[in-house]
């Protein structure tokens, strides 16, 4: 099941001061087409309310969501240095994480949903690029070409044991070494980027399909049942 939500999302060419096109070139090789986060349905609902993905730091300043908020990771000790920065990830979701979160909120009635964004954030200003799990301390981290470029090295150590990961053979081009890899964007990703909503079953498509309504806001993008998505 898909539907439509909405007003148009923001032209691809609309974009910030100072976007790194280098990058932007390197994703295009790469052929990346997507920037992805997860959230609950309570994420969601705060993402639609404000208009954008917020950072942990931003979230705490937006009184309107101190009551619905759940937040994917509960402790964010081993990073904090970058709880002003959305986590996202290119091409495929964290699976890992998203099990972590899932198990930290194991209530019933809690929906997933991923939010696909335009490949063009990946150059806007003051993005960071994680080649592992940014709480890792051995992470590398870098802005630029030469940061989008360390997540799809040969090889990225990862853990607290210097872990290596290798590329194989059959590894997609798309997809960075390590499937932790981060891409850390600065305070908040506004909707205008959203390209679409990837939902697990029928149920919660039609769950984003009447909170859209009820909130009369109007992103025109597709929220797709997608379950490979989450797998």
């Amino acid at each position: 099941m898909s539907g439509v939500l909405g007003s148009e999302p923001a032209p691809v060419g609309d974009e910030p001061f100072g976007v790194d096109h280098a990058v932007l070139a390197y994703a295009q090789d790469r052929g990346i087409t997507e920037v992805l986060h997860f959230t609950t349905g309570a994420g969601l609902l705060g993402t639609v309310a404000t208009g954008s993905v917020l950072s942990r730091d931003r979230l705490r300043e937006e009184q309107y969501l101190a009551y619905i908020a759940l937040e994917n990771c509960p402790d964010r000790s081993r990073d904090a240095a970058w709880t002003g920065y959305v986590s996202m990830s290119v091409t495929q979701i964290n699976r890992s994480l998203l099990e972590s979160s899932r198990r930290w909120h194991p209530e019933e009635d809690i929906s997933w949903c991923v939010l696909a964004f335009d490949v063009a954030i990946l150059g806007h200003p003051d993005v960071v690029f994680a080649n592992s799990n940014n709480a890792y301390p051995i992470t590398k981290r870098d802005s630029g070409v030469t940061g989008l470029a360390g997540m799809f090295a040969d090889a990225v150590k990862w853990g607290y044991y210097n872990t290596v990961e290798r590329r194989k053979s059959w590894t997609p081009n798309n997809m960075p070494t390590h499937a932790q890899a981060e891409v850390l964007y600065p305070d908040r990703v506004p909707l205008r980027w959203l390209r679409s909503i990837y939902v697990l079953d029928h149920e919660t498509a039609d769950h984003v399909e009447g909170l859209y309504a009820a909130l009369d806001t109007k992103p025109r993008v597709p929220v797709v049942c997608k379950p490979e998505v989450f797998a």
